[in-house]
């Protein structure tokens, strides 16, 4: 909610707006007093020949270091708010009256541009994606290149000389917490899931969690929340404590009877 505040106070609008159009004076001064981390350009996925933008995604970082985004799409301009969640870019925009956001828009590590629109859910439907794009990076800073690129290198590293473990091995947790369900699920009747994998700590703690699969995008925030809250037996080895990669669990939203 901050994210969105920030930015949208940045040109003198409420967050009740999020989603109307801005003029181009109100972009300049977003771009004056914010910087661009991240652009990315998508197309339809039948235009293999990348002839015309249909979407564009901007990742921004504000002037406390906290970061937001705009969504273009056919001539409409939506402060978003952006967050990375593990391998996926996304953008949250068009808040309705209970602060939940109507809309979201991912980019899988593929570069897949998935787009939801929740206003057309209707109770009890899944939320599939609306539209798909194809997706392509246009712009991203040197700061963020080099970061994206060294966090590479340490996963490839850590794959490389660190066990990784099924399904089948994957610890139970000392301490499981039960997810909030979110509202706007709750308020649709929706169940699902939502598969991640994360590191065990030395001290038993998670770290790094990714979502690997989901149901829907609705869950997977209130996952990531819950999986951090839980705790594990730390692994001895040699009689050494030692990290543990690659563990994977999933966590199931199941309305009651």
């Amino acid at each position: 909610m901050r994210r969105f505040a920030y930015l949208t106070g940045l040109i003198g609008v409420s967050t009740a707006a999020l989603g109307q159009t801005f003029t181009d004076e109100d972009m300049l001064v977003v771009e004056e007093t914010t910087t661009l981390v991240e652009k990315w350009n998508c197309y339809d996925t039948w235009d293999l020949g990348l002839s015309e933008v249909l979407l564009v995604a901007e990742r921004r970082r504000l002037e406390d270091g906290l970061e937001a985004g705009t969504i273009t799409a056919a001539g409409r301009v939506n402060i978003a708010s952006f967050e990375v969640e593990g391998i996926k870019r996304r953008w949250d925009f068009g808040m309705d009256d209970d602060g939940y956001s109507k809309y979201t828009f991912v980019i899988e590590l593929d570069g897949t541009g998935l787009y939801y629109d929740f206003t057309r859910v209707d109770v009890g439907e899944s939320t599939d994606p609306s539209a798909r794009f194809n997706c392509n990076q246009a712009h991203v800073s040197e700061e963020e290149s080099n970061r994206t690129r060294m966090q590479e290198d340490m996963r490839l590293q850590a794959d490389a000389t660190m066990p990784r473990y099924s399904v089948d091995d994957n610890p139970e947790p000392l301490v499981r917490v039960a997810p909030v369900y979110p509202g706007r699920a709750l308020s649709r009747g929706l169940e699902g899931y939502v598969d991640l994998e994360f590191t065990v700590t030395t001290e038993g703690t998670v770290r790094d969690p990714v979502v690997i699969f989901s149901t829907s995008p609705l869950f997977e925030r209130a996952a990531t929340t819950a999986l951090l809250r839980f705790k594990y037996r730390p692994q001895v080895v040699d009689g050494e404590v030692v990290e543990m990669p690659g563990i994977q669990t999933r966590i199931t939203f199941r309305l009651e009877d």
